[in-house]
């Protein structure tokens, strides 16, 4: 388990995940950065929902349409919701009733990329998703970053870079 934000591995994108969550509202993110810690695009949605794992599992689901649709092949899913990565990682852990079509669309999207490996990383490593995800909250932001980066997470993703370094 990390407990900071890690680059990964040469050709690997480490797709970061994270929610917001404040009266039946969620805003979710996925942000994306490479092994040279740069970082390369972000996406934010916000809807209803019922619980804050409904809205992780949806965070990673977000992630999951990400790594198909810029057609990754290795990818690493940071997800600081500890239950969400057991539902995907162990086949015999159960899977709320709630939550059991998105964990199914998850797998089934994951599918199509190359390698993968969903991991679960403490709150403080996930600091430019959750600063994504609180601006999807409280904008209703339902968007994609690919250039220049949200000016919400700026700040927080040079000083992650230089940590990491």
């Amino acid at each position: 388990m990390e407990n900071k934000w890690n680059p990964p591995e040469t050709e690997w994108t480490k797709l970061n995940t994270d929610t917001a969550f404040k009266d039946f509202k969620g805003g979710w993110a996925v942000a994306a950065r490479n092994a040279e810690v740069k970082f390369t695009r972000c996406g934010t949605m916000s809807h209803k929902v019922l619980s804050v794992i409904e809205a992780e599992t949806i965070a990673v689901l977000l992630a999951a349409d990400f790594a198909v649709m810029s057609h990754l092949q290795r990818v690493i899913i940071d997800c600081d919701a500890e239950k969400v990565v057991n539902m995907l990682t162990k086949g015999d852990y159960h899977i709320p009733w709630r939550l059991h079509q998105i964990i199914l669309q998850i797998r089934k999207h994951l599918k199509k990329v190359a390698e993968v490996k969903t991991v679960f990383i403490k709150k403080n490593g996930n600091n430019v998703a959750h600063a994504l995800a609180k601006y999807a909250l409280t904008r209703h932001s339902n968007m994609w970053w690919f250039s220049p980066k949200p000016p919400c997470c700026i700040r927080v993703l040079f000083a992650r870079v230089y940590d990491a370094l």
